[in-house]
């Protein structure tokens, strides 16, 4: 792992940390600051509902993606995967395939043209333009 992690860190390869889980929107409340007998219950908007969430941690660049969905089935997770290929696929194809440099503009147009393709149709409409600066 040091040796990936190594070679992450000089560009050499692109190191992805994967991991999945469920989250509920209204969880339960095991323990609390209350009186003795009193109900646990917070009143919350909606219903309780699970989410399941995939993401994956890029080691050098400290950029995470991150997919939610109401279920985790196998398609989310091919979905998922679907959107990694979008934006590192050029990445891989332009430093091992062409040769050429990858500079901070073809990365702004990748993120770019992946968020276009996987954003909310409303995001479409309302032309939001998104880039890597932009992002936590």
């Amino acid at each position: 792992m040091r040796l990936l992690k190594q070679q992450a860190a000089a560009g050499d390869i692109i190191l992805l940390f994967g991991d999945e889980s469920e989250a509920l929107t209204h969880p339960y409340l095991a323990r609390a600051w209350a009186k003795r007998g009193s109900d646990l219950r917070v009143e919350a908007p909606g219903q309780a509902k699970k989410r399941a969430v995939i993401g994956a941690l890029d080691f050098a660049a400290h950029k995470l993606t991150v997919s939610t969905s109401a279920t985790k089935r196998s398609s989310d997770f091919i979905d998922f995967l679907g959107r990694l290929d979008a934006i590192y696929g050029p990445l891989y194809y332009r430093k091992v395939v062409s040769g050429e440099p990858v500079t901070n503009d073809f990365i702004d147009r990748i993120v770019d043209a992946a968020f276009r393709a996987f954003a909310p149709s409303a995001a479409k409409r309302s032309g939001i333009r998104r880039s890597r600066r932009g992002l936590p």
